[in-house]
């Protein structure tokens, strides 16, 4: 379950960030034909399944987890059917799908998920998201106090910094006038 949610939103933000990459570089927007065939990949994928089950997965998580939550189960489901439902993500994984690839990229991919081969990547590579992700939590966690660390010694600097360049600077040193002098009469 969780596993399928990390790999969604992975793939999500690979395609996302690859669309951002592509749009920088001033690509042209996505033809009607290539829109076609990012909604084909979907299919192919099985998007809307992916994604139903991924919802259904989290909300029984969240209720095994809390199970003060299962008196809230209705809004949750509301609310993830308004906002994560396949229909309402489709418009938005459809304009990423197409700004990412071109349409014989797209086609190409459909082809090789419909294949045995890519029917057990898509399969596994939700398991291997969520050990990827698992791996780089972990790897945090072990190291999070060396990062605290550093982010606090940097953000002392900061603070320290900010501090000095607030107090009053000296303003141009000018000579004294001398006091005028009384000339004997």
């Amino acid at each position: 379950m969780t596993r399928r949610l990390n790999y969604f939103f992975t793939l999500a933000m690979l395609v996302a960030a690859s669309a951002v990459a592509r749009a920088q570089g001033s690509a042209p927007p996505p033809t009607a034909s290539q829109i076609q065939a990012a909604e084909n990949l979907l299919v192919v994928m099985d998007a809307k399944r992916l994604i139903e089950s991924t919802i259904e997965s989290s909300i029984q998580t969240q209720i095994q987890q809390r199970p003060e939550m299962a008196q809230v189960e209705d809004i949750m489901r509301s609310f993830m059917s308004k906002y994560m439902s396949y229909e309402s993500l489709k418009p938005d994984m459809v304009a990423m799908y197409a700004a990412a690839f071109t349409e014989q990229e797209l086609r190409d991919i459909a082809t090789f998920y419909a294949t045995p081969l890519g029917r057990v990547v898509l399969t596994k590579l939700p398991q291997m998201s969520a050990k990827g992700a698992a791996l780089g939590q972990q790897r945090v966690q072990e190291h999070l106090p060396e990062l605290l660390e550093a982010v606090q010694a940097r953000m002392q600097q900061f603070m320290s910094d900010s501090t000095k360049s607030k107090a009053p600077k000296p303003g141009p040193t000018t000579p004294a006038k001398p006091k005028p002098t009384k000339k004997p009469a």
